[in-house]
């Protein structure tokens, strides 16, 4: 067993070998893609020996012009042909003939949606398996990686200092990656989430485009809404390629090819929804509707849009009713602004009046229980959660912004107003997404990269400036989210996912907006209330209300693995935070 061809120490030996050259074969890969990078896009022999001597040493390699308009890279006995053009024969995605091979496959969502998923073909690891071999990495090729992302190969491991005495990336190593005591902190923290990523993405990965989007990466995924074909292209060096996606995963969504006028004297048409004769809505005008089972009944989620194609299918910005009864005052008795099908305020009225309207103040839910009550703490002139509010950033820092009470008071009556006269108000379907996307299907939502547009102060100017001429549309108010919640647990639809935190997306990956599916295909983990999407997972969404001196708040979970919570769960953060894993939701009125 131990001795011979076939004995267990030369199968070890030979899978070292093959180790060892499968890692040179990479490096001169991304020697290559260095020098054509440099190059921008072309490459040169000056360029090639820099960025071997990067990989190998300047000694390290032997590099031999052929007459074939190539080069031979020998290190030790492995040996590369490189192309003068940049191929490599033999390499990875098939680029030896200069031609990139993709491979699509589409997978239903829970809405009308289909994700198209292509891949780099051929010998490509996964990334796990990419991440494991870097454990056996030798000391060398450890420390550059540490430099790399660390700034220097002096570089010390400040955050754990205290735990590996301060000592520099060599010193650590003295002992051997396998021995050291902190080699697995550092190979999770700077190789598996920092520099490895790009690593991996630099030796394996191609750049697809679709429909306008490229993606650099070795999985991609590409958001369709109807069924059909579709050719995707992909780039890597100088190799090229497409595939063709059949798509027929998209779910069927009718919408009304006119959009609606409005009736005398409103902004918006009285339409019929699908649950029963006796059942309307408020449609605004210039909107469409859903005029199927799936988007067309109010109990399941009422959908309008405000754009189609010739057969009706939406490609616009969505949003879903949420119904609301009005009784006006009686003798003695107040009005009541209650949640459809419940006694649960969305409001209440208080004292005084902005621009000639009455002042009312948010009815906030501290739980979403069927015998649920306004939280009486949560009202205005106290410090705890309430609307309409300032907080001191409004007045301070951020002056320039123009958030003053008057305002957020006034723009609260005018939504009140309207409820009062059409019997409720409209919640995005989706989150908002980056550019021109408000509350649209398969795009990224506004906060997949932090920054000053990001912050509340940001969310909620962009959220005002979706611009309709029968509408008013703002971030959503905290009482239209508990209205939203309260209406859907009225319903017995989707209500057991109000308080549930095990059907959104916190897989620690950021997604498109109404994509999430779960792990589980057969019986999908569904992130979808009353037809709104992702109120669970994906992004935590700000909402207009207020928190004590500093804050505004929050709802929902987010992506991340430790924010597994459910879509009733408030909590507070400084307006100012940028993080990329908070967004927002627009609500909408009728003007």
């Amino acid at each position: 067993m131990l001795s011979g061809d076939n004995s267990i120490l030369s199968r070890a030996t030979q899978a070292k070998n093959e180790t060892g050259t499968k890692q040179i074969q990479e490096k001169i890969r991304l020697a290559v893609a260095g020098a054509i990078a440099n190059g921008n896009g072309s490459i040169t022999e000056d360029l090639l020996k820099a960025e071997l001597n990067k990989q190998f040493g300047e000694n390290g390699y032997d590099l031999i012009d052929k007459e074939d308009d190539s080069w031979d890279v020998k290190v030790g006995e492995v040996v590369e042909n490189v192309k003068k053009s940049g191929a490599i024969t033999g390499g990875g995605a098939g680029e030896g003939n200069n031609t990139l091979v993709l491979t699509a496959t589409d997978r239903a969502t829970e809405s009308r949606a289909a994700v198209i998923e292509v891949k780099v073909a051929g010998d490509v690891p996964t990334q796990e398996a990419w991440l494991t071999e870097y454990r056996t990495t030798n000391e060398s090729e450890f420390n550059e990686m540490f430099a790399k992302s660390y700034g220097g190969p002096t570089a010390r491991w400040e955050t754990l200092s205290s735990q590996n005495g301060n000592k520099t990336a060599d010193e650590l190593y003295s002992q051997g990656p396998g021995n050291s005591p902190m080699f697995n902190n550092i190979y999770d923290l700077v190789i598996k989430q920092g520099y490895s990523n790009d690593l991996y993405i630099s030796t394996y990965g191609a750049t697809m485009t679709f429909n306008g989007e490229s993606i650099t990466a070795v999985t991609a995924e590409f958001v369709v809404t109807k069924n059909g074909k579709y050719t995707i292209t992909g780039t890597k060096g100088t190799a090229s390629g497409s595939v063709e996606a059949d798509v027929t995963k998209c779910k069927i969504e009718k919408y009304t090819k006119t959009a609606v006028t409005a009736d005398s004297g409103k902004n918006s048409k009285t339409v019929t929804a699908k649950d029963s004769t006796t059942t309307t809505v408020e449609v605004p005008a210039g909107f469409y509707y859903g005029d199927d089972e799936n988007v067309g009944k109010v109990s399941t989620g009422f959908v309008i849009t405000d754009s189609v194609d010739e057969n009706g299918y939406s490609n616009g910005n969505e949003f879903v009713w949420i119904p609301i009864t009005y009784t006006a005052a009686s003798g003695s008795n107040a009005e009541s602004i209650v949640v459809k099908n419940t006694s649960k305020p969305i409001a209440t009225k208080t004292s005084g009046e902005t621009e000639n309207l009455p002042n009312y103040q948010g009815a906030l839910y501290s739980d979403f229980l069927a015998n649920s009550t306004p939280n009486l703490n949560y009202v205005q002139g106290t410090n705890n959660y309430r609307e309409p509010a300032v907080i001191s950033y409004d007045t301070g820092d951020y002056s320039s912004q123009g958030v003053t009470e008057a305002l957020m008071q006034g723009d609260y009556n005018k939504m009140i107003q309207s409820i009062k006269t059409y019997g409720g108000f409209y919640v995005g379907r989706y989150e908002m997404g980056k550019g021109s996307n408000y509350s649209k299907i398969g795009v990224m939502p506004t906060s997949e990269d932090a920054g000053d547009e990001n912050m509340w102060y940001g969310l909620y100017k962009k959220a005002k400036e979706y611009n309709k001429t029968s509408i008013t549309a703002g971030m959503i108010w905290g009482s239209q989210y508990d209205a939203m919640l309260n209406f859907a647990l009225s319903n017995g639809n989707d209500s057991s996912k109000i308080t549930a935190n095990t059907n959104g997306n916190h897989s620690g990956k950021l997604l498109k907006t109404g994509t999430w599916l779960g792990s589980n295909t057969t019986n999908p983990e569904t992130d979808k209330i009353n037809n709104i999407f992702d109120l669970e997972g994906n992004m935590f969404e700000w909402t207009k209300e207020a928190y004590g001196t500093y804050y505004r708040v929050n709802r929902g979970g987010s992506v991340y693995t430790g924010s597994s919570l459910s879509p009733s769960v408030r909590y507070y953060n400084y307006p100012y935070n940028t993080s990329n894993n908070i967004g927002s939701r627009l609500g909408l009125y009728i003007k």
